[in-house]
């Protein structure tokens, strides 16, 4: 029983190796590096993107939560 589960196993497994295969003689490896490469400088500008958006975002909120404090110190005094 079990060996015929691991030939079953064996055949969808070479199935789709030889599938994987097919696929890659089609696609031209140059063309997947130029996608990669530019997926990659994408990729790295919008995380300096969001770094920057973060750090502003970040002092955004120190100054309110300072202004904040400020009003209740004021109006604490008056």
């Amino acid at each position: 029983m079990q060996s015929q589960e691991q030939a079953i196993l064996g055949r969808k497994f070479e199935k789709i190796m030889s599938l994987l295969r097919e696929i890659a003689s089609l696609v031209d490896a140059v063309q997947v590096m130029e996608v990669c490469r530019v997926y990659g400088i994408w990729c790295m500008v919008y995380s300096e993107l969001y770094l920057v958006l973060g750090v502003w975002y970040g002092i955004g909120c120190v100054y309110a939560l300072a202004q904040h404090t400020f009003i209740i110190w004021l109006h604490h005094f008056i």
